[in-house]
């Protein structure tokens, strides 16, 4: 996972950008709530931050004279994981395995959530797996945007 600061001395502040650690690094979210960004900046800002992080990935930020920094970010067990997966139960359990994994598969546990959870969504008929499952199993292994 990258986590992208865009600093300005007009936004007082910072533009937080975070970016998947898996695949093409695509986009998952900007949050503005560490500066204050007027509502014309961050539309334009929304209108100019690349869908994916790589090669040139800073030029647009050059023009709109902000400075870009650059951060490996570690997913958070409360506000990445569990409260995105939305079964709260055996949370003990599940820190402790949170705990055991690297820092890879807990971005990619984060990252592959929400693939499972359309899964879920368009095969109703499957219950979803406890938290404690989702960690032991490794399930964000799975391919669930190709699974049956």
């Amino acid at each position: 996972m990258k986590k992208i600061l865009l600093i300005s001395e007009q936004l007082n502040g910072a533009i937080v950008l975070l970016y998947s650690a898996m695949g093409e690094r695509g986009l998952m979210k900007v949050d503005f709530t560490e500066c204050s960004a007027t509502e014309r900046q961050k539309a334009y800002i929304l209108q100019i931050v690349p869908l994916t992080y790589g090669a040139d990935f800073e030029k647009p930020f050059a023009a709109a004279r902000l400075r870009v920094v650059v951060e490996d970010a570690e997913p958070e067990f409360d506000v990445d994981f569990w409260d995105a997966y939305g079964k709260k139960i055996n949370q003990a359990r599940c820190v402790k395995l949170w705990g055991n994994l690297t820092k890879a598969d807990r971005a990619a546990a984060c990252m592959r959530l929400p693939a499972y959870l359309r899964y879920l969504s368009q095969h109703q008929w499957r219950s979803k797996m406890d938290p404690e499952s989702y960690l032991r199993q490794k399930a964000w292994l799975t391919d669930w945007d190709n699974a049956d």
